[in-house]
């Protein structure tokens, strides 16, 4: 129709990136990671979503566990056990 624009962002190539499913984030963009047997709030910097993932743009280590599930009923520095 006449008068009416559209904006898009096209991703033909990206380089390897590091993706985490959107159910482990906390307060949009928080995540909660295991150092030490205590639950520890990191912000993160988020990229790339869809509906299920999000790509983490700060740093963040391939080797770094994030808790994905009761992360919301955790408070940062808890004790937790690994299943």
């Amino acid at each position: 129709m006449p008068g009416m624009f559209v904006s898009a962002n096209v991703v033909l190539k990206k380089k390897n990136t590091l993706a985490i499913s959107k159910k482990s984030l906390v307060d949009d963009d928080h995540i909660f990671l295991i150092k030490d047997d205590k639950a520890i709030l990191k912000n993160v910097k988020l990229g790339l979503m869809d509906d299920m993932y999000v790509e983490i743009i700060s740093v963040l280590f391939v080797r770094d566990e994030i808790i994905t599930s009761g992360q919301h009923k955790l408070k940062n520095d808890t004790l937790v056990k690994r299943k």
